[in-house]
């Protein structure tokens, strides 16, 4: 009769026990699901980086009982959102953490993109030598010659070091960054990522007193504008236009004042 009890607690052991880990795989499988859901809205559309947010903030009371992978994961992709929202982030100690997890379990894109957010953190903290050592590790990750690349976030990430380098007045340096910001940005079909590197660095040739690539690059700008982007194409204007009247070519500059009136009743 002992035995007979003790088999039978041990198999309602067993039961309970299936039951919990089929619970909690379904509950791992929405979790990672929702997860993946916003990192791909994100993605998809730079506007709907806030509605990512929130769903992530939907899933913030179940953290605790996210496996330690998932956890990892939900800080990463929370992050990505806070800097695709223009939210600023004031520490640096959640980053550090995923930094440390992914060198020992990422695979490389989430690795680089690690390093990218750790050095976006540093940007807003005001500490640009940290933020551009990040930003470099990440661009060291990069393997341009596997079909896996992600080409869209290494243009970031160049972009991101021409935009403190053009902070930082450093005009030769803020050029070759958004050369490379561009190339890849055109590798990952992102127009719009090709023509803020672009306007960065017409900002470049423009601190080094070069008004012939500042005209070349921004007359490209127009067309891609006026291809892709509508209203965006103030900024390849005002460049045109800044180089006519500095030039006394008032003619060439009231072409681009008219065309800059046009578009803004359009």
């Amino acid at each position: 009769m002992m035995r007979r009890k003790t088999t039978y607690n041990f198999l309602q052991i067993v039961i309970i026990t299936v039951l919990f880990l089929l619970v909690s795989c379904g509950g791992n499988r929405v979790v990672d699901s929702k997860m993946a859901s916003a990192d791909s809205l994100m993605d998809a559309c730079q506007d709907s980086a806030q509605t990512a947010l929130a769903m992530l903030d939907s899933l913030k009371a179940q953290k605790p009982n996210m496996s330690k992978a998932q956890q990892m994961h939900y800080d990463l992709i929370y992050a990505k959102a806070m800097n695709k929202s223009f939210v600023d982030f004031t520490t640096d100690s959640v980053m550090k953490r995923v930094v440390a997890y992914y060198d020992k379990h990422g695979s490389v894109n989430e690795r680089m993109l690690a390093y990218y957010l750790l050095g976006c953190v540093y940007r807003d903290l005001q500490d640009a030598p940290a933020s551009l050592d990040n930003y470099n590790k990440a661009v060291e990750l990069a393997d341009t010659t596997s079909a896996s690349c992600d080409y869209a976030l290494l243009s970031r990430i160049h972009g991101a070091m021409g935009d403190l380098y053009s902070v930082g007045s450093s005009p030769l340096m803020t050029i070759k960054e958004t050369r490379l910001a561009a190339k890849y940005a055109w590798l990952a079909k992102d127009t719009l990522a090709a023509v803020a590197a672009y306007r960065t660095q017409a900002s470049g040739y423009y601190n080094l007193g070069n008004s012939d690539s500042v005209l070349s690059i921004s007359l490209k700008l127009i067309i891609l504008h006026e291809n892709a982007l509508g209203s965006e194409m103030y900024h390849g204007l005002n460049a045109i236009i800044d180089v006519y009247i500095n030039r006394k070519d008032y003619k060439r500059a009231g072409y681009y004042i008219q065309m800059m009136r046009q578009k803004a009743d359009q």
